[in-house]
């Protein structure tokens, strides 16, 4: 009877194993996703959003969804993927793919809204409403749009999609031989291009980063105020009263007392706002993400006077987000829909 007990108790146990090693594996279960770098045969490496470079390893037991259905994995492609929550050490890790997944949409970008954007023409959904994050690519109306999503539509209409990677075709440069019809632009590998322009497009201006200070450049400048204050103090004259306003002096000295701080508090105060106000706008200029001045054109004079305030031309650099196709070739011309101009 005590053995039928012990084995009883040992297959309870061996039975609950495997329910333990499940429930610490379901926590790593999340999907990988990001973009393809490589293909080889029985894989691809990825950069995942999180994790960075990982060898996904597949085989005739992979299922393939969406896109992949029809076309096969290819460098560039935003993929999800299932795995089976095990990964080696090696460098890069390598997991295996159980599912990988790839959703698209393609279409023009219509209304835009600050959640997103409306995608109009998608061969498969038609019109479909787009929810992007700011990180995501700046997108100007009439754009093309190709759409990475989560495989995941709303049964609204029009339907939504949370927005993983969106591509428009842009292409960014220094511009050159500007006349009444367009210009030409010159890319970082030298390529240039014509870009014709028309009394529609959409002008912004887009503020670069400020560089990073070198290490101890705060420290320095903090060094600088501090003798620059102790210089200013050594600086001021000492303030001399007349003999004959002695009494008057005596008299108001109180009742100055009290009045002088209160005013300096007040001025000290306004000061401040100041300084921060100027701060604040330092630092939204400063940020890449920012989108200033975006002009776009409805037809009535006070928008033309609006698109005529951001001043470019030859010289300046300048990211064109034109009508297509997404890849281009040197010496093409491309319509020009919206520009960004970099300061």
């Amino acid at each position: 009877m005590k053995k039928f007990v012990s084995l009883l108790l040992a297959l309870l146990l061996a039975a609950a194993a495997p329910l333990t090693v499940f429930a610490e594996d379901s926590e790593m279960m999340k999907p990988f996703e990001g973009l393809v770098t490589e293909v080889f045969e029985g894989g691809f490496l990825m950069e995942d959003t999180e994790m960075g470079i990982l060898q996904i390893n597949v085989d005739d037991n992979t299922i393939l969804d969406g896109l992949l259905t029809i076309e096969p994995i290819a460098v560039g492609m935003y993929v999800i993927v299932d795995h089976n929550g095990m990964m080696t050490r090696s460098i890069p890790p390598q997991v295996y793919g159980v599912r990988v997944g790839c959703y698209t949409l393609n279409g023009v970008a219509g209304e835009i809204t600050p959640e997103g954007v409306l995608l109009t023409g998608d061969p498969i959904f038609g019109d479909v409403f787009v929810q992007m994050t700011p990180t995501m690519a700046n997108v100007f109306p009439g754009v093309p749009m190709l759409v990475y999503y989560d495989g995941v539509i709303t049964m609204s209409l029009p339907g939504k999609v949370n927005a993983r990677y969106v591509l428009v075709p842009e292409v960014t440069g220094v511009v050159s031989e500007k006349d009444g019809a367009g210009f030409a632009l010159t890319d970082a590998e030298g390529n240039t291009y014509r870009i014709l322009t028309s009394d529609s497009l959409l002008v912004g201006q887009l503020a670069m980063n400020e560089e990073e200070p070198l290490p101890g450049a705060e420290e320095a400048d903090a060094l600088v105020a501090e003798e620059g204050a102790e210089v200013a103090a050594e600086a001021v004259p000492e303030e001399t009263v007349p003999e004959d306003a002695s009494a008057e002096t005596e008299e108001t000295g109180e009742e100055a007392a009290v009045e002088e701080p209160a005013e300096a508090e007040t001025i000290g105060a306004e000061a401040a706002a100041e300084e921060a106000a100027d701060e604040s706008a330092a630092q939204e200029t400063a940020n890449p993400d920012v989108l200033q001045d975006v002009t776009i054109a409805t037809g009535d004079g006070a928008e033309e006077t609006a698109q005529s305030a951001i001043q470019w031309g030859d010289g300046d650099t300048v990211t064109v987000y034109h009508q297509g196709p997404l890849t281009v070739e040197a010496g093409m011309d491309l319509l020009a829909l919206g520009l960004l101009v970099q300061r």
